[in-house]
């Protein structure tokens, strides 16, 4: 940011209640998913979705050296909905629903005085879920190729190709029924033996650790589907019945009212303004996607964009929020 630039947003700070401030930056919302060592051996596509639990003490730490204040998806709504004088505000998310955010993360977000919010899938936490991303990459990782079931080849000769292969992997089991993806995944890989119960025991957060957050006055439960389905891939009524069986599962398991929302694979080509419309009708105080951003007071509380962080761009990020504010 220019020298020009910071003195023009300093002023308009001094002079808050006599500007027009829809375009003043307020912080950040952090998007971050798994608290775990990253495994080099592995595919980093599903390695940068970790953070190590030293790293992210690390970064909070050098957060608050910056000057910067962590809040609550709710405070961070109050600012931008009333248009409070604030700056520097972090929130952090962390999206699925991973057991490691209990075992691995608490205890530092606790240290700190952290706000948090873990954006959950019902499904991990009810075992039902299908973690395609881990299944596919242990078979690129087993093997040298692999053809799917319509004669497509792609080579896992060496560790860049099997990184090419997961993306491209990856993109045709997105265009899937989503709905259907414990039949469509199998016989899209009818080629190999796979278990589409994998990962169920050892990756989600358990009900009573759930049931432990919501005791945490840091912690925020949100909703992040049942089945953590791609909106492009369903109807709308398909879209409404998963939200709704999350918010059922989460009241009558943990009695939590899940009033936070955040879209699964959320970019834009994986939003719709009829999605937006939605959720503003199901009645949540946000929802937060995977948009890439800044927040601002204009900034749509319905479409909150995040900053995806990892343990190669963390001071990228931090150094970036603090020249934009």
């Amino acid at each position: 940011m220019s020298l020009k630039r910071k003195i023009k947003n300093t002023l308009k700070y001094i002079f808050f209640p006599f500007v027009k401030v829809d375009k003043l930056p307020i912080g950040a919302v952090l998007m971050l998913h798994r608290i775990e060592k990253i495994d080099k051996e592995k595919l980093w596509y599903n390695e940068h979705l970790k953070i190590s639990p030293e790293y992210l003490e690390n970064l909070i730490i050098k957060f608050k050296k910056k000057g910067f204040k962590f809040v609550s998806l709710d405070k961070l709504r109050d600012v931008i909905v009333n248009k409070k004088k604030a700056k520097k505000l972090i929130a952090i998310t962390l999206d699925d629903g991973y057991r490691d955010n209990f075992e691995n993360g608490l205890a530092i977000l606790k240290k700190h005085n952290v706000p948090f919010c873990i954006y959950v899938a019902t499904g991990m936490v009810g075992k039902q879920f299908i973690y395609w991303w881990y299944i596919i990459e242990d078979l690129i990782l087993a093997n040298d190729e692999i053809i799917l079931n319509d004669g497509k080849k792609f080579d896992c000769s060496t560790k860049d190709k099997k990184e090419q292969a997961f993306l491209n992997i990856r993109e045709i089991i997105l265009k899937l029924p989503q709905t259907a993806l414990a039949q469509g995944l199998p016989e899209l890989l009818s080629n190999y033996k796979i278990d589409i119960n994998a990962y169920n025991e050892t990756l989600p957060l358990t009900w009573d650790q759930i049931k432990a957050l919501n005791e945490e006055p840091l912690a925020t439960i949100g909703c992040h589907t049942h089945s953590h389905l791609a909106f492009t891939g369903c109807s709308e009524q398909e879209i409404k019945d998963d939200i709704q069986l999350s918010r059922k599962l989460m009241k009558e398991n943990a009695n939590i009212k899940l009033a936070h929302f955040c879209f699964p694979f959320g970019d834009k080509a994986a939003i719709s303004d009829e999605h937006v419309k939605l959720l503003k009708q199901l009645d949540f105080k946000t929802s937060a996607t995977t948009a890439d951003g800044i927040c601002q007071y204009k900034t749509d509380i319905m479409e909150l964009p995040r900053i995806f962080v990892t343990e190669k761009n963390g001071e990228d990020v931090l150094n970036r929020i603090y020249t934009g504010i």
